[in-house]
């Protein structure tokens, strides 16, 4: 969950983090002016005072943005365990709802004013970083409110209230409460552009950070009535091999967020089949067939939307320049780095 493991292997405990990054991980302070070294900054804060040092002549550095895309997302999971309240129950298991909530996700606006335009948009569980698990027929519901407003006229709610919020027939209003971890600002400004950005189309979002450590147990719950309405918050991980996660894809896996009873049943045909393809390719050794059977569990998932992925941080790489040895630019990206990890062939000028 940016604080927990997603993909291969077994999961992490929920206060580990697991970043995908080459070599040991250094903050921008932690390179000294005229020090030999590396590092992967990773706000942009960090590259903004990195620049202006090597603009000032005080650091003579190699730094290019943007390489790649991370590992990693920001997402938002609804609730399909809510049986003390029909109402909601009923609208989180509805597909067109959840499409409607990805269109309502301005994930540009996500990347240039809680990522400072150091981001990439997600759309699936497959990161953007694993180009070999990126197909041209995964729908892909882009921010686009006008196709909102379509899909939730499409479940019943045609008409506003005299506060310009969305209501069924019989009135009752199409509000739900989002959760965050309190203190993460990054966060915290995902799920306020979401808020309004839904409130655009009529939607009432109450948007709400708590502490990380109920916010976990809230999401990991079993049961027939889990305790929130809806979460915003991250994974990362994975590998390019087969990147769809163990603990997130299967049903009655610890991570199977949006659906999580006490048996750890599928409850829907999509989540049976995803479940039966996770497996499938999981075991095929020929990549070309374990990337078809990625292709179709990719398509399933895409349309079901169980969860709305957001946007995904960038990897930026900076080094000394009077280091040599890394990979040929083309090569490089957040998965395999700029250069070994060993630093085998690395070298001072």
């Amino acid at each position: 969950m940016g604080e927990g493991q997603r993909g291969q292997g077994p999961a992490l405990p929920r206060h580990l983090q697991y970043p995908y990054r080459q070599g040991p991980e250094r903050r921008s302070g932690d390179l000294p002016v005229g020090a030999v070294g590396r590092l992967c900054p990773s706000k942009a804060d960090d590259l903004a005072q990195i620049k202006k040092a090597i603009d000032a002549g005080n650091l003579k550095s190699v730094l290019v943005p943007n390489v790649s895309p991370n590992s990693t997302s920001s997402w938002i999971v609804f609730n399909w365990n809510k049986s003390a309240d029909p109402f909601k129950q009923k609208l989180f298991r509805e597909a067109k709802f959840r499409q409607a909530m990805s269109h309502i996700a301005n994930r540009q606006a996500m990347i240039q004013l809680a990522l400072g335009g150091l981001g990439t948009p997600v759309y699936t569980s497959t990161y953007p970083v694993f180009k070999n698990y990126q197909f041209a027929d995964t729908p892909k519901f882009e921010y686009d409110l006008a196709a909102a407003s379509k899909l939730l006229s499409d479940i019943g709610f045609k008409k506003k209230d005299a506060a310009g919020y969305l209501v069924d027939a019989s009135g009752k209003e199409l509000a739900f409460t989002l959760s965050t971890n309190s203190g993460n600002t990054v966060r915290e400004q995902l799920g306020s552009i979401f808020r309004d950005e839904a409130k655009k189309v009529g939607v009432k979002v109450n948007f709400t950070p708590i502490d990380f450590n109920n916010l976990v147990d809230q999401l990991t719950a079993k049961g027939p009535n889990r305790p929130f309405d809806a979460i915003l918050l991250g994974l990362s991980g994975g590998t390019n091999v087969w990147p769809y996660g163990n603990n997130v894809v299967p049903c009655g896996t610890n991570l199977h967020s949006y659906n999580n009873p006490t048996n750890g049943a599928c409850l829907t045909p999509q989540e049976t089949l995803m479940t039966k393809l996770y497996y499938q390719g999981d075991q095929t050794l020929d990549s070309a067939a374990r990337q078809k059977i990625g292709q179709q569990l990719s398509k399933v998932e895409g349309q079901l939307q169980p969860v709305i992925y957001l946007v995904g941080t960038n990897y930026h790489v900076t080094y000394n320049s009077r280091l040599g040895g890394e990979y040929k630019r083309n090569l490089w990206d957040a998965y395999y780095g700029s250069r070994t990890g060993v630093y085998i062939t690395t070298y001072i000028k």
